[in-house]
């Protein structure tokens, strides 16, 4: 067997351990002796609605709302799911049980979606070694070397930048500064004593506590969901005008061109005036 050629390698030889199955061929297994097996996962594609998906108290992994929102416009705009979902026949419930890529189902269904491509286990797991895959997808996903990552990343253009789910934050990979090692020894101080008169002392104190509580509080502000689409994208014809990729830098840009905006409206007449 030739190892520079592809077609020379040896398949599985079980030949339907990859095989694409048609949704009707699914079978449900009843529970066997217990030994572990080496896993059939066979194609194919299924209605949404005939999966179930894990709830929230089933599911360790879990996105927000910006993340679900982005991955299911990443699945409109691509008319199609690009990633498998892995399902289990449960008998037990008699339910296609999603065990990994629950929210691709969900953000599909919002993409308006009615199947996505799956991989479907044909053979009885244990509920112990179901959650095992469900966590094993969970949690070993590797790592990202930052030089190549953000190689590749600077090769986008910014639609596709926006599209690829990383931010600014994903190249902060600076170490923290190890404040220890710049120690200089014990600082020499010196100690300041005040003394308040009586009603000095209380004035004194409430100012502390104003101050105190002043810096505790954060200032929230609240909007529709619906809305953030609309500022997201406004963020995005920012970058490209002003061609910039920080977002805080393209959030105040925004505002600059909201208050130019405002300036203008203020200077043209009103109908009042045109009468």
């Amino acid at each position: 067997m030739s190892k520079n050629n592809p077609a020379s390698v040896e398949l599985s030889t079980d030949p339907d351990q990859y095989s694409y199955l048609q949704p009707e061929q699914i079978r449900f297994f009843e529970p066997d002796d217990g030994e572990e097996k080496p896993l059939r996962v066979n194609f194919s594609t299924l209605s949404i609605d005939a999966l179930y998906t894990l709830s929230a108290e089933e599911n360790a992994r879990y996105m927000t709302a910006d993340q679900m929102r982005r991955l299911s416009g990443n699945i409109k705009k691509d008319g199609a799911s690009t990633s498998a979902v892995l399902i289990y026949p449960d008998i037990e419930i008699n339910k296609l049980v999603v065990l990994s890529g629950n929210h691709r189902v969900e953000a599909a269904k919002l993409a308006g979606q009615s199947v996505v491509p799956v991989m479907v286990i044909q053979n009885y797991l244990t509920p112990e070694r179901r959650v095992s895959i469900q966590l094993s997808h969970n949690a070993i996903t590797g790592q990202d070397d930052p030089n190549i990552l953000g190689r590749l990343y600077e090769s986008l253009s910014l639609q596709y930048k926006a599209y690829s789910g990383l931010t600014d934050d994903s190249f902060n990979v600076l170490e923290k500064l190890d404040i220890d090692s710049l120690s200089l020894g014990t600082p020499k101080y010196e100690e300041i004593t005040l003394l308040f008169l009586p009603s000095e002392k209380e004035v004194f104190q409430k100012a502390v506590e104003i101050i105190d509580k002043s810096k505790a509080t954060k200032t929230i502000h609240l909007a529709h969901y619906e809305e953030f689409g609309r500022l997201f994208d406004a963020l995005v014809l920012v970058k490209e005008r002003n061609n910039v990729f920080n977002s805080a830098v393209a959030l105040r840009d925004l505002v600059d061109l909201a208050l130019e905006r405002l300036e203008q409206l203020k200077a043209e007449p009103t109908h009042a005036e045109e009468t």
